[in-house]
């Protein structure tokens, strides 16, 4: 692309030049017909040549070749810096083309480049979406089963609190059957006691009253075995 430029830029600089050169021409034409009186006349031989005019009777107004020259040269001169000037405008524009193309490539490079990591990036982004995804899913899934075993676990802590509860209220009955148990043991004891304590006296009293009578013994001995079945039969 810059050489095209460059090309066109040099096509114009040609033109311009051409331009340039073209100009002077007729300049000098102009010049040349301005001095062409003072050019020798053509030969006269078979021609009838008028009279030449008096110096009066020429314009004093036409200008020198000399100075045609000197215009001429400065004008060619000025044309030729003007020229420099634009071949110079015009290479410092070439310049700046270039440049800028060249950061316009180096921008489409670097474009191509962040384009081509933005599209890695898209695709990294893509399966780090599908493994969300599926994470996610795996994560309903497990939430799922863990809100399950929950229910199951309170339904398993409703029953064991309703049998411990069973068992609590077991225990209360258990225990206010140990204690009447315990009442009863106590009376027992408390009664049997007595009845020894009975016997005891009673024999003491039956031995001090007859000690030598064997029937009175025997009797005596019958006498407390009826207590001991009695207490037996209590029991």
């Amino acid at each position: 692309m810059a050489k095209r430029k460059q090309r066109k830029g040099a096509s114009k600089t040609d033109t311009s030049s051409r331009a340039g050169k073209s100009k002077p021409k007729t300049k000098t034409r102009s010049a040349a017909q301005a001095s062409a009186p003072e050019a020798e006349p053509p030969s006269t031989r078979g021609v009838s040549v008028p009279a030449q005019p008096s110096p009066l009777d020429v314009p004093a107004s036409l200008p020198n070749a000399a100075t045609l020259l000197d215009e001429l040269q400065q004008r060619c001169e000025s044309l030729r810096q003007w020229q420099r000037q634009a071949n110079e405008d015009v290479q410092a524009r070439l310049v700046k083309i270039e440049q800028r193309e060249n950061e316009l490539d180096e921008a489409t490079r670097q474009m191509e480049h962040d384009r081509t990591h933005l599209d890695l990036d898209l695709d990294a982004l893509k399966r780090a979406r599908l493994m969300f995804d599926k994470e996610k899913a795996q994560a309903e899934q497990t939430q799922q089963a863990l809100e399950a075993e929950r229910q199951h676990l309170e339904r398993s802590r409703t029953e064991l609190n309703d049998q411990k509860q069973e068992l609590l209220d077991l225990r209360c009955e258990m225990d206010a059957e140990w204690s009447s148990q315990a009442r009863v043991r106590r009376a027992q004891d408390s009664l049997a006691a007595a009845l020894d304590a009975d016997r005891s006296r009673v024999q003491e009293l039956r031995l001090a009253d007859s000690p030598g009578d064997p029937g009175a013994q025997a009797s005596d001995q019958s006498a407390d075995d009826a207590p001991g079945l009695s207490l037996t039969q209590a029991a």
